[in-house]
């Protein structure tokens, strides 16, 4: 699933998967989590605690206003994946430059 993810967030579209390579991946999912009960039990619970918390996420109806942003000059888009890396990198030089 991570993986599928991570191709999902792509930066460039070229390199996220289409449509059926996704519904592919996904039935390769659940086939491997339907035989494995032990893993399906989890996901079950999984999935009913996250409907309890999406249905008291819904109760407020002033969650879901939206509006129409205009963004100009924008940075080139990247991978929020290499942005992590950066960022951790960032830190621990950070934490440890005393200037």
């Amino acid at each position: 699933y991570k993986n599928l993810m991570i191709q999902c967030w792509d930066a460039s579209p070229s390199k996220r998967p289409d449509i059926n390579t996704l519904l592919d991946e996904i039935d390769k999912l659940n086939f491997h989590y339907q035989n494995n009960s032990n893993e399906s039990t989890k996901l079950e619970e999984n999935d009913r605690s996250e409907t309890n918390s999406l249905e008291n996420y819904t109760s407020n109806s002033k969650l879901f206003t939206s509006k129409v942003h205009q963004f100009e000059n924008l940075s080139e888009p990247r991978n929020a994946t290499e942005g992590i890396y950066y960022n951790i990198k960032y830190i621990k030089r950070k934490k440890f430059n005393t200037n």
